[in-house]
């Protein structure tokens, strides 16, 4: 089964680093795992993919006379499940933005400084009391500057500072693979502000869902001040996940 797929993941970091080294090595890194997942695959009987877009780029590498391959997505159901119990605390923190992630990893630490150091502070000119909450393993060795930002590194417990913001980042700058964070915060009936690849897989659809973003500093900010400044809309958005209790389930 292919939950993440590295190569689209590593190859796409040399679209976004400015050091033409680091550059290189991640397209070899890149083309050498590659090589490893395709051998993984044809020595398989059997291949399952959980992302369409995935299935595509690895449909063509595949021994297909000898190997059976399937794509089976994530599917969403609408049934009305259970509310979380942190829920009513959500509107009381309107202004703040939360952020999950392994950040011991490279790209998601540049995706975690991008959206506190470039994005954020345009966030912070409209609205200086907003807070951006950091959580997970390696955040504490995130080069932050801003005291805004708190960062909470290795908890034990993600699920209760779900309970301190109602909008969720997903400020993810690689492709492939499919992101769980993005369900997560979906069923904790947060308001997601996501670039295209953070919502890779997940079946989540712009304007229902969750709001889409260029992978830009500006129009980030721009939709997360949108929510902020409109609290009507944003509790809308929060009553529409929790409302339709978004379930998670694979479709048979």
């Amino acid at each position: 089964i292919n939950h993440n797929d590295e190569f689209s993941s590593i190859s796409s970091i040399a679209k976004y680093v400015s050091n033409p080294i680091l550059a290189k090595l991640s397209l070899l890194e890149a083309k050498k795992v590659l090589d490893d997942e395709i051998a993984v695959m044809n020595s398989s009987n059997a291949v399952t993919f959980i992302n369409s877009d995935d299935s595509i780029i690895y449909q063509n590498v595949l021994d297909k006379s000898r190997i059976k391959y399937t794509t089976i997505p994530i599917y969403i159901d609408s049934i009305k499940t259970h509310i979380p119990k942190n829920y009513e605390k959500n509107f009381d923190h309107t202004k703040n933005i939360l952020l999950v992630g392994s950040f011991d990893w490279l790209p998601k630490k540049l995706n975690a400084e991008w959206l506190s150091n470039i994005v954020f502070p345009i966030v912070l000119k409209s609205f200086p009391e907003s807070r951006l909450i950091i959580v997970g393993r390696g955040a504490d060795q995130l080069t932050i500057s801003n005291k805004s930002v708190y960062v909470y590194s290795d908890v034990l417990d993600v699920d209760k500072y779900y309970s301190k913001a109602n909008i969720f980042a997903i400020p993810e700058k690689q492709s492939g693979g499919l992101k769980i964070k993005s369900l997560e915060a979906a069923s904790k009936g947060m308001a997601i502000i996501s670039t295209k690849f953070g919502i890779s897989g997940s079946m989540l659809e712009d304007g229902h869902e969750c709001i889409v973003c260029e992978m830009e500093a500006e129009a980030f900010a721009k939709a997360i001040i949108g929510l902020i400044k409109n609290e009507k809309d944003l509790h809308i958005w929060l009553w529409r996940n929790v409302g339709r209790g978004i379930l998670f389930a694979v479709q048979e």
